[in-house]
This record gives structure tokens, C-alpha cells and sequence, in this order.
């Protein structure tokens, strides 16, 4: 499920509206009412501050707001979130508003994050193996070799990854290289 507020904020009386969902992202009493400009930025994570009150400052004196800001909740709130904001200033009736939305990434952001781990956790595993592990990309060239390979080949890594010429090195009988590239495309195939 998204979690997407939508906000307004009237930068000639100083005051906003929000979504009940922008008072769950935040963790906010909705009696509290939605927050000055000063309120909301002590709401943001320091390093990200500075970016948002640059954003406020400039709307405040109409010029241009990016479209889009990514930054994170205040740590002191509790957990850390991740949010990804729209941000438009708009001047209807002559009132100068900023509007937009904000969506949730936290839960994305850690999937991510989790995802990289175990990539990171079957990259040491592949290297480790007390077997050889390479692998071609579609063009034939090699795009992982692990210790076990270096070990017995005698080629680094760094010699071999990447290496438009590494089969030549590997495999100097161009016959035989071209067999094997054969072999592995009928197998690719099946």
C-alpha cells in the first residue's frame, strides 16, 4: 500500500493544509494542525534541512522550486523515513501557495537495501567458491571471475573483466574459442 499525502501551504499567512495521510507519515496529532514552515523543517533530518529552507526561501520570493526533493524525517522523530516530495508554487487569486504531494519510501528504500546485501553476500560466496565461476555477457565478454579462476589461470580479475580481448588470452586457439561460443549459445537457446 502507498503512502501518499498531499499538502498546501499558504506562504502569504503562513499556514497549511494537510492529508490525514501526510499526519501519518509524519506521526503528527492531526488536533495539532499542520505545521508552521519552522515547525516542519525541525520535522526533517538535519542534513537534508538546509535544501528544504532554500526551497521555502526561494518560493517565498517567487522563484523558481525544483519539481521534485527527496529527504528523510527527523531521527529524534523515531524511525527514519524516506520521502519523496512534489513540490509546485502556484499563485491562484493572487495568493502565492506551495502545493504537492509526499509518497513513503521507506519500505522500498529498505528492500533496496536488503537486495544489495545479498547481492553483496553471493558475490563473496561466488568468489570464495573453491571452484572456477566466470560469466560472459551477450557479446562474450567476461563479466565475473572469481579467485578460484585467477588461481589456476594465473590472469587477474582486473586482467580479465571487461576485457573485449580476454577470450583470446583464455582460449588462444580460435578455433576451439569459436566452438565454445557456439556451444554456449545453442545452450543460452535451449
Amino acid at each position: 500500500q502507498a503512502r501518499l499525502g498531499s499538502w498546501e501551504f499558504d506562504l502569504d499567512r503562513q499556514a497549511g493544509v494537510w492529508s490525514a495521510e501526510m499526519y501519518r507519515l509524519f506521526d503528527r496529532d492531526p488536533r495539532l494542525g499542520a505545521p508552521s514552515a519552522q515547525d516542519f523543517f525541525a520535522l526533517v533530518h538535519p542534513e537534508d534541512r538546509e535544501g528544504l529552507v532554500q526551497l521555502y526561501s526561494d518560493a517565498r520570493e517567487g522563484r523558481e522550486v525544483p519539481g521534485a526533493v527527496d529527504f528523510r524525517t527527523n531521527p529524534v522523530l523515531g524511525e527514519v523515513r524516506y520521502l519523496a516530495a512534489t513540490v509546485q508554487r502556484l499563485d491562484a487569486d493572487g495568493v502565492p501557495r506551495l502545493v504537492g504531494t509526499m509518497l513513503d519510501l521507506t519500505e522500498r528504500r529498505r528492500v533496496e537495501e536488503e537486495l544489495r546485501e545479498s547481492r553483496q553476500r553471493l558475490r563473496e560466496f561466488v568468489e570464495r567458491m573453491p571452484i572456477m565461476m566466470d560469466a560472459f555477457d551477450e557479446n562474450g565478454v567476461i563479466v565475473a571471475w572469481n579467485a578460484e579462476c585467477e588461481r589456476v589461470t594465473g590472469y587477474s580479475a582486473a586482467e580479465i573483466v571487461g576485457n573485449p580481448r580476454a577470450s583470446e588470452l583464455l582460449y588462444p586457439d580460435e578455433a576451439y574459442r569459436v566452438e565454445m561460443f557456439e556451444e554456449l549459445a545453442r545452450r543460452g537457446d535451449d
